[in-house]
């Protein structure tokens, strides 16, 4: 969120006030990787390829149009990030739902109809290489090498990329897609309240 952004009417909260747990944490957001040692220390930025990179690059390919594209438009970097969030749902629906997007903003993608299998293997590679890197960003930090930790993006509500990240980063992680319902709950300390809405409801 900017720093000089005025909202009053919202109530704004540090993001590990929500999390599940006081292990050390890092948050794989599309366009960052940040960690934390504990709820309250500062954030390390981890300089690893961005999940949202990897996703814009398989559409520039599939377009033809690598090199293309200069600086990234808003209204695709809002896309990726919307694709991560239907993810939840799916990955066909998440794709449908990306490419649509496209077709509306950049007529010249509409010549390339992605195919949801072929796009999710290619994907899945790229998050491979991004775990990879995020296991040397780890292994090179006093801080968290060894030790268990949570490794938070919305990619997880998958449980083959739970699997992909576990088989790379090993044991010590453990892997979660952060539930908004129940973190907002654990925030106000109504988790377990029995009348409190579900997701979708």
């Amino acid at each position: 969120m900017p720093a000089g952004l005025d909202l009053p009417w919202v109530a704004m909260h540090d993001w590990r006030g929500v999390c599940p747990d006081t292990r050390p944490l890092v948050r794989l957001d599309p366009w960052d990787c940040r960690a934390t040692f504990d709820l309250h220390g500062p954030e390390e930025r981890l300089l690893i390829p961005p999940t949202g990179a990897a996703v814009v690059r398989l559409l520039l390919e599939a377009w033809g149009a690598v090199g293309e594209i200069g600086v990234l438009p808003g209204w695709l970097q809002l896309a990726c990030e919307s694709f991560f969030v239907d993810y939840r749902w799916g990955p066909d629906y998440a794709w449908q739902r990306l490419q649509q997007s496209c077709w509306r903003n950049w007529p010249a993608s509409r010549r390339t109809v992605l195919a949801p299998v072929q796009a999710e293997r290619l994907l899945e590679e790229a998050f491979l290489e991004t775990f990879v890197q995020l296991r040397g960003a780890l292994e090179a930090s006093t801080q968290f090498r060894g030790r268990p930790l949570m490794l938070i993006s919305g990619l997880f509500h998958r449980p083959e990329i739970v699997r992909l990240a576990q088989g790379v980063l090993g044991g010590q992680v453990t892997c979660a897609a952060i539930s908004w319902v129940d973190g907002l709950a654990r925030l106000y300390g109504l988790l377990g309240a029995p009348h409190l809405p579900s997701a979708g409801r």
